[in-house]
């Protein structure tokens, strides 16, 4: 038997298919009945999380383990095979345990180096050993996974200050608009990136803060949560207009935030706005930022003001993985 991991992320799924393939723990029950009724599955664990949902599986062979794992996703979940044609992909053997290890490590999370993830990735095993159906070959992996992701936050500053991505975007924000304290903020999302944001931007001072979110019930948690306004999507063009900062955060696959909606809204504006879009792939047109007045920041750019500190974080973060992959694979 091998290993195949099959799935879907936020790099390259919308988040509406994220959301319809997000297994709670009665779908796990179901899904893992259903993986021993299928051939070409001998064990499972799948890992489900905001950012991606994602099954592990010890298969005779990549071909049948491929449609195995991809109906058992299918008929679990009630989606199309064609919502899933653009967005899955799938890791064989070496590559999938070092896949698995890089997302225990929070090298492949939105956030990164998240640690939230180390503890889901328990999680998911933990219910799959309680459904008898992640036999010694996953349980060994998921454990090697563990140890690798506890050496990263052990051995590395990765992940010590999650809200740093976060900071450098604001001091970015902060050289085009001076001082952020008392500045209109605008934060479209209600996920952990958009949460981050608000926590950051609240100890900056800044002045009233709107959270719009296509799920508006989303939206009204975080606004409870942090003292803020709350609002849908039909509400952004308006938002727009009064805002000094924006900050998109969504898991949309398509522009949130075009050049054209910026342009309607504030074709002479009277003070610089800024874009900052914390989201992959990119939430706000880079066409906005050659609007009068209007900056774009991307994720791009945040890299490229990466501290050394943190590259070097990166580095040996990636460096643990690789050593402890080779250990996993020669000890198998």
């Amino acid at each position: 038997m091998a290993v195949l991991a099959l799935g879907i992320s936020f790099r390259h799924a919308p988040i509406d298919l994220l959301e319809s393939l997000a297994f709670a723990d009665d779908d796990l029950v179901k899904g893992y009945r259903r993986a021993r009724d299928l051939g070409g599955i001998d064990e499972a664990v799948v890992l489900s999380t905001c950012n991606r949902v994602e099954v592990y599986g010890s298969v005779p062979s990549y071909h049948e383990g491929f449609l195995a794992l991809k109906r058992l996703l299918i008929e679990t979940k009630g989606v199309g095979e064609s919502d899933l044609a653009e967005s899955l992909y799938a890791h064989w053997e070496r590559d999938a345990v070092e896949h698995l290890f890089s997302v225990a490590g929070g090298l492949d999370s939105m956030v990164l180096g998240e640690t939230q993830i180390q503890s889901q990735v328990r999680e998911a095993l933990r219910f799959a050993e309680g459904e008898a159906i992640a036999g010694s070959r996953l349980i060994g992996l998921f454990h090697a996974a563990t140890r690798a992701g506890r050496r990263v936050r052990q051995e590395t500053s990765l992940g010590a200050a999650p809200d740093a991505f976060v900071g450098r975007g604001a001091s970015l924000a902060e050289e085009v608009l001076g001082s952020l304290a008392g500045r209109s903020v605008v934060v479209i999302g209600a996920g952990t990136m958009a949460a981050l944001t608000v926590k950051h931007l609240r100890h900056r001072g800044v002045g009233p803060v709107r959270i719009l979110n296509r799920s508006t019930p989303h939206a009204r948690v975080l606004a409870d949560r942090t003292g803020s306004a709350f609002g849908d999507m039909d509400d952004l063009p308006s938002a727009l207009r009064d805002a000094d900062l924006v900050v998109s955060a969504t898991g949309a696959t398509g522009v949130v935030v075009s050049a054209e909606m910026v342009r309607a809204v504030r074709p002479a504006p009277a003070s610089p706005l800024v874009l900052l879009d914390l989201a992959v792939p990119r939430d706000v047109d880079p066409e906005a930022g050659s609007l009068a007045g209007v900056t774009v920041i991307d994720v791009d750019a945040l890299r490229s003001h990466g501290s050394a500190v943190e590259r070097d974080a990166v580095a040996q973060a990636r460096e643990i993985v690789a050593e402890e992959v080779r250990r996993f694979v020669v000890r198998r």
